[in-house]
């Protein structure tokens, strides 16, 4: 998946879970926004707005938009 591709997912409403470093991870849309966690774990980071989320959410250190291509595994709700 592409990062353009992702966004378009996400601007219609979709949930979607992916992998990344043999972790499980997913975004979904809400009311207030967006937010993505890592299975099993409560920490969520939560952004207003797509382009925030794109630009700043993190997995193991890593921007979102720097491993999207990376990501695999993934399924869209």
């Amino acid at each position: 998946m592409d990062l353009e591709e992702l966004k378009k997912y996400l601007e219609i409403g979709h949930d979607i879970e992916f992998n990344f470093n043999n972790e499980k991870y997913s975004i979904t849309p809400t009311e207030t926004g967006f937010c993505i966690t890592k299975f099993y774990n409560l920490d969520v980071q939560e952004y207003e707005h797509l382009d925030e989320l794109i630009n700043k959410a993190t997995l193991n250190n890593y921007k979102l938009k720097d491993i999207v291509d990376q990501i695999n595994g993934i399924f869209i709700y």
